[in-house]
């Protein structure tokens, strides 16, 4: 991913023609993203202004969505 770095201000892996996780973002949008007026933004509707390829990879992993602890426990088959 990072060999595209140049190409588009945010890169997302691909694995049979979905997009993944984690998303590589540019400086802009770091930036553009410091400078929001606002914090009740529609992250979909703002990463729109910005540019984006996707780059394929052959890791499936990448379409794990963990965003608690239960679904890491679940993913990782643990018990913390």
């Amino acid at each position: 991913m990072a060999s595209n770095y140049d190409k588009a201000d945010y890169i997302i892996p691909s694995f049979n023609k979905q997009g993944g996780h984690p998303v590589l973002i540019s400086r802009k949008i770091a930036d553009a993203v410091k400078t929001e007026p606002t914090d009740d933004i529609n992250i979909k509707t703002f990463f729109n202004s910005f540019k984006k390829i996707y780059v394929p990879t052959d890791n499936e992993r990448i379409s794990v969505n963990i965003n608690t602890v239960f679904d890491y426990n679940l993913y990782f088959n643990t018990e913390k």
